[in-house]
Formats: structure tokens, C-alpha cells, sequence
């Protein structure tokens, strides 16, 4: 990795910047603590996109290229996410997902990382439904378990 690209909090500011509504930024910090959480790294602002209505409205478009980011020749995951989060690109504590979430007026933040959370503590189970072989899904636990969120 040739460090960050950018930050969420760019992100964030562009959704405030284009008066997007609350929707947006929930479902960007939903995005962002998920990568965190998966191990998707790959999350540079080029997989954030955002769209116009026909009444000049500009909304948050969906999600794409989520992926937990493993090299298949070498058998490892890369350290640390693309895009910063409260400065940071490694090593991002529940702290610097909450800082952003009220900094950006997310209702409830902890409760969104608790549901994600949740989710990503089932992922064998989703990546075994979609034909994802054994030997990848224990990597890709082996290496969330050792993720502190």
C-alpha cells in the first residue's frame, strides 16, 4: 500500500457539502465501520460515488467493490485501510469510529457497530452460502479474529 488516498472525513464533508440528507451519512459511517470491521482496506474514494436525481438532488450511491482485501499468492491480508479515519489508516480504535460519528451527527453510533459487528461475527456463515471454499474462510476468520474491533 502506497498510503492513503484520502480521508472519510473528506467524504463526509462532501455529503454535507452537496446538502445530502441524514440517510447519506449514516449509510457512509455504516460503510466505513464496516470495512473496518470485514478487513475491506480497498476502501479508496473511488469506490464512493454519488448520484443526481432528476430534481438536482444528490444522494449517496450504492456500495461496490467490497471485498476483504487478500493476496491469494502469498496467502495474507494487507494492514491498515486506505482511507484515514480520524488521521489514522492502522491501528483505528472504536474511539475514532465514534469521534467521526458524532462529528458527523450520527444517531446512535454505537449501536451501528455493535449491529456490524454482529454481522461480521456470522461472515463464515454468509461466505460458505455464496461458495466461498473452506481454506479461504479460515484465513479470512483467522484474520478478523485478530482485528481489536
Amino acid at each position: 500500500m502506497n498510503g492513503p488516498t484520502s480521508s472519510y472525513e473528506e467524504a463526509f464533508d462532501v455529503i454535507v457539502k452537496l446538502k445530502m440528507n441524514y440517510d447519506s451519512r449514516e449509510q457512509l459511517f455504516r460503510r466505513m465501520v464496516f470495512n473496518v470491521i470485514a478487513g475491506n482496506i480497498d476502501d479508496h474514494d473511488k469506490n464512493i460515488s454519488f448520484l443526481m436525481n432528476q430534481s438536482g438532488e444528490w444522494n449517496l450511491a450504492p456500495a461496490y467493490d467490497v471485498v476483504f482485501s487478500i493476496d491469494p499468492n502469498t496467502i495474507r491480508s494487507q494492514k491498515g485501510q486506505f482511507m484515514t479515519i480520524n488521521g489514522k489508516s492502522q491501528d483505528i480504535t472504536l474511539k475514532d469510529l465514534l469521534t467521526l460519528g458524532n462529528t458527523y451527527s450520527i444517531s446512535r453510533p454505537e449501536r451501528i457497530v455493535e449491529n456490524i459487528q454482529d454481522i461480521v461475527s456470522h461472515i463464515d456463515s454468509y461466505l460458505r452460502d455464496n461458495g466461498v471454499n473452506d481454506a479461504v474462510i479460515n484465513i479470512i476468520q483467522k484474520e478478523l479474529n485478530e482485528r481489536p474491533l
